[in-house]
C-alpha cells in the first residue's frame, strides 16, 4: 500500500511541476509581449514627439511670417493714407 501512495504522491510531483512549468513558460511570454509592447510605444511616443516639435516649429515660422505679413500690410496702409490725405490737401 505504501507503494502505491509513493507512486501516485510521484505522479502528482510531476504533474505539478509540469503544471507550473507550463505557467511560468506562459507568464514568460507575455513579459515578452508587455516588453515588446513597452518598446512599441516607446518608438511611437518618440515619433509622436518628434512630429510635435516639428509642428511646433512650422507654427512658429508661420506665425513670423504672418506678423512679417501684417506689418508690411499696415505700412501700405499708412501710405494709402499718406497720399490720400496729400491728395486732398
Amino acid at each position: 500500500m505504501r507503494l502505491v501512495h509513493d507512486f501516485t504522491s510521484a505522479l502528482d510531483q510531476d504533474k505539478l511541476e509540469n503544471m507550473l512549468a507550463d505557467d511560468l513558460n506562459a507568464l514568460e511570454a507575455k513579459v515578452g509581449e508587455l516588453i515588446a509592447l513597452c518598446e512599441s510605444l516607446a518608438n511611437e511616443n518618440r515619433a509622436l514627439r518628434d512630429r510635435n516639435r516639428a509642428w511646433a516649429r512650422e507654427k512658429s515660422n508661420l506665425v513670423e511670417r504672418n506678423e512679417l505679413a501684417r506689418s508690411k500690410i499696415d505700412a501700405l496702409i499708412d501710405r494709402l493714407k499718406s497720399m490720400d490725405v496729400a491728395q486732398l490737401g
